[in-house]
């Protein structure tokens, strides 16, 4: 009886396993909510046609930041799931929560959602805007050792490794 009252204890301790979803669904979950804001992007674009010319390619950075706010703001912030997750059968959670013997599969916390708009809306967002100052005051053309162009530099590497990074990934 004690025997099967430690066996009973010992299952009852033992933590769910852990589930790693696969890479190349999460990755793909990814492009598929890039590919569906470049849709609504390009029916905005639509809407837009007879304006000043050139004037959504100078608010591309403020159109994609909204139109991946409405995303993550409609799904993420809704306690739901990007439609990229839904499509790949992934779904966000707090692993810290999740473990726990009386929760099952608990949804992100409120700082979590909030670190996915910071980390795929808000970073994208300045990055590309900050980009294009950068550009439109030519600061690739300064001298050498003027701190513009070394930003300059300094972004053009960062941009570099980024892009190494994701196609080794």
């Amino acid at each position: 009886a004690k025997e099967r009252q430690a066996i009973a204890e010992a299952l009852a301790a033992r933590r769910p396993p852990r589930t790693v979803p696969n890479r190349v669904n999460q990755l793909e979950a990814l492009e598929l909510d890039a590919e569906l804001t470049e849709m609504l992007s390009d029916q905005f674009k639509r809407v837009f046609a007879f304006f000043r010319p050139g004037l959504l390619q100078d608010l591309k950075p403020e159109s994609d930041a909204l139109f991946g706010f409405v995303i993550a703001f409609f799904s993420i912030c809704s306690g739901s799931q990007t439609p990229g997750n839904v499509f790949q059968n992934l779904v966000y959670v707090d692993r810290a929560r999740t473990h726990l013997p009386s929760s099952r599969l608990a949804p992100p916390v409120r700082r979590q959602r909030i670190g996915y708009l910071l980390l795929f809306v808000v970073l994208p967002y300045i990055w590309a805007r900050g980009s294009r100052v950068v550009e439109r005051r030519e600061w690739g053309a300064r001298p050498e050792g003027e701190w513009r162009r070394r930003a300059w530099v300094l972004m053009q590497r960062l941009e570099a490794w980024y892009r190494c990074a994701a196609t080794v990934n």
